[in-house]
C-alpha cells in the first residue's frame, strides 16, 4: 500500500471528500414511517416559495424534525476515521465538499469526523449557495480553502460532480462504496506520484 508521506510537498497539499456515498451513507431504515414522509417533504418543497399557510405550518414543522432525522440516518463509511486520522498525520488536509445538507455540523461531530476535517473546510452547499455540479461550487470552495485546484484531490460518487471539479483543474477519485476507501486513495496518490516521474522523464 502507497505510504501518504511519499508524497512530495506541493503535488496534493488536501483531499475533498463528498458526504453521501463516499465518507457516509444514509440509513433511512433507522426512520419511523412518519420521519421519512417529514424527510421527503421537506427535500422537495425545501426553498419553495408561494407555497399556501397550511403547508407553511407543515413545513415549519418538518423543519424542526430535521436535525434530529439528520443525525439518525448519517453513518460512517467503516474505514473513513482510518482514512482520515491517516492523511492528517501525513500532514495531508482534509475538507468536506456536501450538497444542501442542513443541521449537519451536529452530525459530524457525534460520529467523530470534526477530530479531523476543521468546521472552516466543511463546504456545504446549503451555505454556499451553489450546488455541486455547478462550476461556481468548486471556484468559490477552492478560494475560501486558500488552495490552487492542482493542489486539491476531490473524491466523489457522482460522475456529474466530478466531470465539473476537473474541468475546474481539480484531480478527481471517482468512489464506489463497494471499493476500500483507503486502497482507492492510495491507487490515487501512487498515480500521481508516477504521472511525476514521467513528466520528468
Amino acid at each position: 500500500m502507497f505510504d501518504f508521506s511519499d508524497l512530495e510537498p506541493g503535488e496534493i497539499r488536501m483531499v475533498a471528500f463528498d458526504l453521501g456515498g463516499v465518507l457516509a451513507y444514509r440509513d433511512l431504515s433507522v426512520l419511523s414511517a412518519e420521519e421519512q414522509n417529514l424527510l421527503l417533504i421537506y427535500q422537495k418543497y425545501m426553498g419553495i416559495k408561494g407555497v399556501n399557510p397550511k403547508d407553511k405550518e407543515f413545513l415549519e414543522y418538518a423543519r424542526s424534525k430535521m436535525e434530529e432525522i439528520t443525525r439518525k440516518i448519517y453513518k460512517l463509511n467503516r474505514e473513513a476515521l482510518d482514512v482520515l486520522k491517516m492523511l492528517h498525520y501525513n500532514g495531508i488536509g482534509i475538507s468536506l465538499w456536501t450538497n444542501n445538507t442542513p443541521y449537519l455540523n451536529s452530525s459530524l461531530e457525534q460520529v467523530g469526523v470534526l477530530r479531523y476535517i476543521p468546521l472552516e473546510n466543511v463546504i456545504n452547499s446549503y451555505y454556499l449557495g451553489y450546488d455541486k455540479p455547478n462550476k461556481y461550487f468548486y471556484l468559490k470552495a477552492l478560494e475560501l480553502l486558500h488552495i490552487r485546484a492542482s493542489q486539491i484531490l476531490f473524491v466523489d460518487d457522482n460522475r456529474d460532480n466530478l466531470i465539473s471539479a476537473k474541468n475546474c483543474g481539480i484531480q478527481t477519485l471517482e468512489y464506489d462504496m463497494s471499493m476500500s476507501l483507503k486502497d482507492s486513495l492510495s491507487f490515487t496518490f501512487e498515480r500521481i506520484k508516477q504521472r511525476k516521474v514521467k513528466d520528468l522523464i
